[in-house]
């Protein structure tokens, strides 16, 4: 991704690790990047900019292989409150022509779930996944793989989670236009 020079200031990290949108007074919103400076320019108020701190963890290759149970990636995170998301690159390596991969991203309750198909035709997927909520502790973040047919080999490549502990957060329905 390029970042146009500009430095990568905190509320800049919060924008790029959530790929490309912005968490600013509990409103997600595409980034105006001539006016990010924090929470105070996004939201137009005069506050100052929200300190936001970045944890991430990664795996390159895990296997998910015949009759294996689901596979669980954790990332250890302080109390609070965060804005998480993952990716992730599936490849189908052997057994069955097509396979299904269904992943959920947890955080306290919260959690957001997403399937793909991955085939010999179509052998590479990415998926990604985000979710909204509060520790009240320190916990844990993670993510759980499986696939649906037990004589398949499915590889998850460049598994990537980042936590973004945040200020403040609201979730809620969309607006429809």
């Amino acid at each position: 991704m390029r970042t146009t020079g500009r430095p990568l200031t905190d509320s800049r990290l919060a924008v790029l690790a959530l790929g490309g949108m912005v968490v600013a007074g509990g409103v997600l919103a595409a980034p105006a990047w001539a006016e990010t400076r924090g929470d105070a320019a996004l939201s137009g108020t005069s506050a100052p900019a929200a300190k936001t701190r970045a944890f991430s963890g990664f795996d390159n290759s895990v296997m998910l292989g015949p009759g294996a149970p689901p596979v669980t990636m954790s990332l250890n995170v302080p109390g609070g409150k965060y804005a998480v998301g993952a990716k992730l690159t599936a490849r189908l390596v052997g057994g069955a022509s097509e396979e299904t991969v269904d992943c959920r991203l947890a955080v306290a309750d919260g959690f957001d779930d997403s399937v793909m198909t991955v085939s010999q035709v179509l052998n590479l997927q990415t998926m990604a996944v985000q979710v909204v909520d509060e520790l009240t502790s320190p916990g844990a973040v993670s993510l759980t793989c499986d696939k649906s047919k037990d004589a398949s080999t499915i590889e998850l490549r460049f598994v990537k989670v980042t936590a973004l502990k945040v200020n403040s957060s609201s979730v809620g329905p969309l607006d429809l236009d």
